[in-house]
């Protein structure tokens, strides 16, 4: 439609203003390219639980909000135990706002946790887990290797 309404009022400055207008809130609303993003994580009383997990973009809203999910792998990084070092594999789901606050949904094992913050090493968060256990949690993104 922009393109039609473009050609139709050629030289109307008024009319292009218009037309370039609309132009930019179309692309504005295409759906970008999906991301990838790695979340690297501590969490436990002694931070002996380390979390990563690979995500894939699942959606994104129109008010700034983007989702992704995946597959997240659990290890115990404490002194080990008689039988090996536990190690789980189980999902993720992330919401980050368009504020950049996450929540985050994990279960891997025993863990089944929401974690709600920013996705940094230097934000230190009480995730909500099954039983009403709060469970200290560090998550962050690890910089993609280019």
């Amino acid at each position: 439609m922009p393109k039609r309404f473009c050609q139709e009022h050629d030289g109307d400055m008024l009319a292009m203003t218009r037309c370039c207008i609309q132009s930019v809130l179309c692309l504005a609303l295409l759906p970008t390219a999906a991301q990838a993003k790695d979340i690297i994580g501590q969490y436990g009383f002694a931070g002996e639980w380390t979390l990563e997990a690979t995500l894939s973009e699942t959606a994104q809203t129109w008010y700034g909000s983007r989702e992704w999910s995946g597959t997240a792998r659990t290890r115990h990084t404490g002194l080990c135990s008689a039988n090996g070092v536990p190690d789980d594999i189980g999902v993720m789901t992330m919401r980050i706002s368009a504020v950049g606050r996450a929540s985050v949904s994990m279960k891997a094992g025993a863990l089944d946790c929401v974690y709600t913050g920013r996705l940094t090493k230097d934000d230190h968060v009480f995730a909500d887990c099954q039983g009403g256990l709060q469970l200290p949690m560090t998550l962050w993104e690890q910089p993609s290797a280019k």
